[in-house]
């Protein structure tokens, strides 16, 4: 486990690597950060920071989420929105999880009525 001060080392070193001319620089300090904070809301309770050594209760019981969907959830959101800004587009990205009878009826996957 990294301590506090290697996390601000790291940290500070990416945020001084990053130009902000380069949209590619920007786009991957982005990924990371969102990854970051999205492992953060999945995994624990407390302690997000890592100030103090990880310990047993600042992990979360039950885990709400799924990691394996999360990098690529960042992965779109955050090329899409490069390419939204690019371009000046008109455009959402809206994720959505088919749970029910009805909403798979509505997927363009499945014809309605089935």
């Amino acid at each position: 486990m990294h301590d506090d001060g290697s996390l601000r080392r790291a940290a500070t070193a990416t945020a001084e690597s990053v130009r902000p001319d380069d949209d590619w620089n920007v786009l991957d300090a982005y990924w990371r950060a969102a990854n970051y904070l999205s492992a953060g809301q999945i995994y624990l309770l407390d302690n997000p920071l890592l100030r103090e050594p990880l310990r047993p209760e600042h992990i979360k019981p039950r885990l709400l989420g799924h990691w394996g969907t999360t990098l690529g959830l960042n992965f779109v959101y955050a090329h899409l929105n490069r390419v939204i800004k690019r371009d000046d587009l008109n455009a959402i990205f809206i994720a959505a999880r088919f749970k029910t009878k009805r909403a798979r009826a509505a997927s363009p996957a499945e014809p309605l009525g089935r």
